[in-house]
């Protein structure tokens, strides 16, 4: 068996190759008593937000049949619920008193021939995996979306949220990665226990101190098991994970995708929002919201230039 390197897609034996996980990097731990530690190695799931860590004999280099399989269920899962969500639009895309079919001089809307233009809002995604942020951007795009994605490692989030919405003034914010519980932390503070959830709640923080209303500005913080309640009550209006559960690489997009969809005068249906998500209630939950969606009329017809 050859050695196990970061980059290496691999299988955990304890956990029967359940997930695909990508070696990030590999560390070496202290052993009491022993003059070598143990290898470690810090994993990072594919199609879920989990991060991990196993010693290295606990591990299996896997073939590339295995990621191409995972590649494309994932790719197909989402691809569905991408078609779903646009049919369930269509409602949305007639014109003002179209319902009728007939068009009525007491009715004001009969006067537009054309449809209104939708303007759902417009989304910044702070991504702590490259890849993740690669696959989201091209599904915010299938979606209709205007998704702007940045790659920011999750400690360096809180740092560079406040500048990154300064820059891209969006109505709703995705900051996510990976996350997960590790049982090796020890200390009073109990996001200690998590990887990067005390990461996502700093972030929350900085967010709000720019813009405190949770209409004003929506935002979606977390990843796999992060620590749900903080993070809500750091300002979050939806989080990951009630039940600590594992999240699916495309969550945030559902979410975004719900609330920005939904026109402003309404409530995004909490219900709704989390039964979009491939993952639900489990690993998905939040607060009632405002939606995003603004409708304008008559269509511009004249370009600015």
């Amino acid at each position: 068996m050859s050695a196990i390197k970061a980059g290496d897609y691999v299988g955990r034996k304890s956990y029967g190759m359940d997930i695909v996980f990508n070696v990030k990097r590999i560390e070496e731990t202290e052993s009491r008593g022993a003059k070598t530690g143990t290898a470690i190695a810090l994993l990072r799931a594919f199609e879920f937000r989990l991060m991990a860590s196993a010693p290295l004999d606990d591990l299996v280099v896997l073939e590339p049949e295995r990621f191409r399989e995972v590649i494309s269920r994932s790719e197909a899962n989402m691809s569905r619920r991408t078609d779903y969500c646009l049919e369930r639009r269509t409602p949305l895309n007639r014109a003002p008193g179209s319902e009728s079919g007939a068009e009525s001089e007491a009715d004001p809307a009969a006067a537009f021939k054309d449809a209104p233009v939708q303007i759902p809002g417009r989304v910044l995604h702070i991504d702590g995996d490259q890849e993740y942020l690669d696959y989201c951007l091209k599904h915010y795009s299938k979606l209709g979306l205007e998704a702007y994605g940045v790659y920011v490692p999750e400690t360096e989030q809180p740092k560079q949220v406040k500048k990154l919405i300064a820059q891209c003034q969006p109505d709703m914010i995705i900051m996510t990665g990976h996350d997960g519980y590790s049982r090796k932390k020890r200390s009073g503070n109990e996001l200690d226990h998590y990887y990067h959830s005390k990461y996502f709640v700093q972030a929350v923080r900085n967010a709000r101190l720019l813009r405190p209303d949770k209409d004003s500005l929506v935002i979606f913080a977390g990843a796999c098991q992060s620590h749900y309640e903080a993070i809500l009550e750091a300002g979050a209006n939806y989080a990951s994970s009630p039940e600590r559960k594992l999240i699916n690489c495309y969550d945030p997009v559902l979410v975004a995708e719900t609330v920005c969809f939904t026109p402003l005068g309404k409530t995004a249906d909490i219900v709704a929002v989390i039964g979009n998500t491939i993952t639900g209630r489990e690993g998905i939950g939040g607060i009632e919201t405002r939606g995003l969606l603004r409708t304008s009329l008559p269509a511009p017809t004249h370009s600015n230039h």
